[in-house]
């Protein structure tokens, strides 16, 4: 319904649900408030009262129906796949919502923003749209939901296939111990060049390197969280470890757990970074360096430099990542990852994205 501002003016007003402020409005500066309608008198009559009453048990039971669905628990049958693809493509083909107002904005999006400026084909902006909606399906936040939706429609984006997404609902996730075979060669390959560690195909070894690994973080085949024995001893407790098959992103929870905020900020915004240089899917995986940060380890403190490499897979949704620590007295000469440096400003913004899509 028509805000009475947008409703006097006879303009088409795009208030995205009920209670929330018009763009219009916004722009104005004014109040958005809901019109509120004439009481019309109660109908009379036999047969239209029946009707309508009969039309609306059917709307209610319709309603009652709908909200049982979205009500099964995870990893649910196929209605529940149906229903929350209805619910995308209405949000899709209804809103009108400007995705950059201060009510939605996100750090996380001024990124993409600026890649669609670029190339609506950018394999960085198609996936991180894509990783988007998928975290939004599996949580059943709505929210979320409606911002990736109004964002990927703004930019002319929403040909995405929602069902295939939806085959495995319930993430299946395994925690290993030091077993890094099930990480693609050429990520780890690359990872190695970053941290200038040399290793021979077929012997890649994680033996006492400090190192957190996750694929298919996004694929509804489930998620693999890879941990090496090092990083076990010095950054895990058993009560953490217990967590990781229900957490996303479950290194950001041990670095988050385990490094100062400023340095936090710091790895977030190198995180960030690495996305616009994805042009193609053939781009990577890239890598990144921040120097210089305090790991609060089990054992004590240490000086640490962080590197990470993100690879966004084949479908965007595939992909995977290595973080590792490396002692200061053993950085290597030889490693080859961009230090990324920015503001303090940035790289607070970029952390608090990250932490409002994980919770």
């Amino acid at each position: 319904m028509a805000c009475a501002r947008c409703y006097a003016k006879k303009e088409r007003c795009d208030r995205p649900y009920p209670g929330a402020p018009c763009f219009a409005c916004q722009q104005e500066g004014v109040t958005c408030v809901e019109r509120v309608k004439p009481k019309r008198k109660p109908y009379n009559g036999g047969k239209r009262r029946a009707t309508r009453g009969t039309a609306g048990a059917a709307r209610k039971k319709t309603k009652t129906e709908t909200k049982t669905e979205r009500a099964q628990p995870k990893g649910g049958g196929s209605s529940t796949s149906t229903a929350v693809a209805g619910q995308v493509a209405a949000l899709q083909a209804k809103t009108s919502e400007p995705f950059f107002s201060t009510k939605v904005d996100l750090g996380i999006f001024t990124v993409l923003r600026g890649l669609s400026k670029i190339s609506l084909s950018h394999w960085g902006l198609r996936s991180g749209i894509k990783i988007f909606m998928n975290m939004a399906l599996r949580k059943m936040n709505m929210g979320l939901l409606n911002k990736v939706s109004s964002f990927s429609k703004t930019i002319g984006i929403d040909k995405f296939s929602f069902m295939n997404w939806l085959t495995s609902s319930q993430i299946q996730r395994e925690v290993k111990i030091g077993e890094f075979d099930d990480v693609g060669e050429y990520i780890l390959r690359k990872h190695d060049e970053a941290a200038g560690v040399s290793s021979a195909a077929g012997t890649w070894d994680a033996g006492d390197r400090i190192l957190l690994s996750t694929i298919n973080e996004f694929a509804p085949s489930g998620t693999v969280f890879m941990l090496s024995p090092e990083a076990k001893r010095l950054l895990v407790t058993d009560a953490m470890f217990a967590k990781f098959p229900t957490d996303f992103f479950p290194q950001d929870v041990v670095v988050r757990d385990r490094v100062e905020e400023r340095h936090y900020n710091a790895l977030a915004h190198a995180c960030q970074h690495l996305i616009p240089g994805y042009t193609t899917k053939h781009s990577g995986p890239m890598s990144s360096c921040t120097p210089n940060i305090t790991l609060q380890t089990l054992q004590g403190p240490i000086q640490v430099y962080a590197y990470q490499t993100y690879w966004f897979g084949n479908t965007g949704t595939d992909g995977g990542c290595v973080c590792e620590f490396v002692r200061t007295e053993d950085v290597s000469a030889s490693a080859s990852a961009v230090v990324v440096r920015a503001s303090a400003e940035e790289e607070a913004r970029a952390a608090r994205a990250l932490v409002a899509l994980a919770d």
